[in-house]
């Protein structure tokens, strides 16, 4: 999930100037844990703010990416 980023001043997604963000979220009652990564990248030749995400369940993974447009 980490690769795939764009690189370069202009991309730098976090409040201290890291390209990507990642955050994530462990429900132990349920049973799953959830990782997201935002940033930048190259989607059909055109660059959007992006979201990976992977929510685990025992052997069980659910990989998603949404990609937005950005007027930033």
């Amino acid at each position: 999930m980490k690769q795939g980023w764009l690189e370069g001043e202009e991309e730098k997604a976090g409040p201290n100037g890291e390209l990507f963000i990642e955050s994530w979220v462990t429900n132990e009652e349920k049973g799953w844990t959830g990782d997201q990564i935002w940033g930048f990248a190259i989607v059909d030749g055109k660059r959007y703010y992006t979201r990976r995400v992977v929510v685990t369940k025992g052997d069980t993974a659910l990989k998603v990416r949404m990609v937005y447009d950005y007027r930033g």
